[in-house]
């Protein structure tokens, strides 16, 4: 047996060949470390001045005509100055959007605050899904199934993105206006910029991810490849063949319905959705990201046309845009569609759609109990604890 005098005591050598106390101290100091180091990033990142950096406004093109997106382009180098002047509608818009800051704002003051780790993974989160226009000061948080497409056409106008435009590629603005993650920091907490996200009612959002992404069979989906074989293993307890599941032009032959959807979605964890049925919560960090405006789908051209004007983006581009590639579904009223499809599902079910998407409802003012109202009307369910589940932390 090899032993050793370690601060004046004997270490023998265990049989494994561990010495263990040295050895769980070696181990305690270098996680210290490592979160030390980790911490001293993140407060270095925070306390930096702020400092705009804007680089050059061309849009280089290869000899093939591929964009290279990330280190090509950048919007342009002059900020544009806006015309402050609002019409008595503006102004209605103005309020409006003021008081949904106020709600966001007082919702988060009733949840937890994350620790420094989970702020760090936020700012990498909310960084992937933002868009920086430095020339109009303005910064947005991308929401897919809430307006994006309509967005990121005027985008693809504004700054001449004519690659995207003639294929129709619109969700790659994203890539050409997602800054670096210290620009992110930077923008995220200055004053000089706006900083809004579109919403839209949960229930809504999620019909509209289903029908478009899974459901659709018109058009070949990532999702549709991915989630569909994940969806009906676990909602049917059996696997399909290749050619059980596909079309020879790769599309879904067996499609699981809605309610199978649903029943998925809300046994996974939040972090792993995908950004078309993500919660916005999650998302955007609803509560760490300070956002000065929130826009809903239900006033969406209204709401776009104030960010419009108070950035100066009106003078650049027509906000009529907005309606030419605005999202329309696939047919049929929306509420119809809602009261069509949340129907097939049971009470228990649309009971746990609303805890996992309980932020999304109290953050942003949505009532889950008035669509189960008129599915339900005859329940003895509570409304009370029903709503209680979207402001519960």
């Amino acid at each position: 047996m090899i032993s050793c005098r370690w601060g004046g005591y004997p270490l023998k050598r265990t049989s494994w060949g561990g010495w263990p106390l040295r050895r769980r101290l070696y181990l305690s100091l270098a996680s210290t470390t490592l979160l030390l180091a980790n911490l001293c990033i993140y407060l270095l990142h925070h306390t930096s001045s702020f400092r705009p950096k804007v680089s050059g406004s061309s849009w280089n093109t290869s000899v093939t005509g591929e964009r290279s997106w990330r280190s090509s382009w950048r919007s342009s180098e002059v900020v544009v100055t806006p015309n402050t002047t609002l019409s008595d509608s503006l102004l209605k818009t103005q309020r409006r959007i003021q008081d949904r800051v106020a709600l966001l704002r007082k919702e988060c003051q009733g949840l937890r605050k994350p620790s420094l780790v989970k702020q760090m993974a936020l700012d990498v989160q909310v960084k992937s899904r933002s868009e920086v226009l430095e020339d109009h000061k303005v910064m947005v948080c991308q929401v897919l199934k809430a307006g994006s497409s309509a967005w990121n056409y005027l985008l693809a106008h504004r700054y001449n993105m004519t690659h995207l435009l003639k294929n129709r590629l619109f969700y790659q603005v994203l890539n050409a206006l997602n800054p670096s993650l210290k620009r992110f920091r930077e923008v995220a907490r200055s004053s000089d910029f706006v900083r809004f996200l579109v919403v839209r009612d949960p229930l809504e959002r999620l019909l509209s991810a289903y029908r478009d992404r899974i459901l659709d069979t018109t058009h070949v989906s990532w999702q549709a490849h991915h989630f569909v074989p994940l969806i009906l293993g676990r909602t049917r307890g059996r696997s399909y063949s290749r050619n059980e599941l596909y079309n020879t032009d790769g599309s879904v032959k067996v499609v699981p319905s809605f309610s199978e959807f649903l029943s998925f979605i809300v046994d996974e964890e939040p972090q792993d959705f995908d950004p078309h049925w993500m919660p916005i919560y999650q998302a955007c960090g609803l509560c760490h990201v300070n956002y000065t405006a929130v826009v809903h789908t239900e006033t969406f051209l209204e709401d776009i046309q104030y960010i419009m004007r108070v950035s100066g983006l009106d003078t650049k581009v027509n906000s009529s845009l907005l309606m030419e590639n605005r999202n329309k579904g696939h047919g049929g009223d929306t509420h119809d569609l809602l009261l069509t499809n949340y129907q097939t599902i049971d009470p228990s079910l649309y009971f746990r759609v609303v805890r996992k998407y309980k932020h999304d409802f109290g953050l942003f003012g949505y009532d889950p109990g008035r669509l189960f109202q008129q599915l339900w009307p005859n329940s003895t369910i509570k409304w009370k604890l029903l709503k209680g589940l979207s402001h519960a932390d």
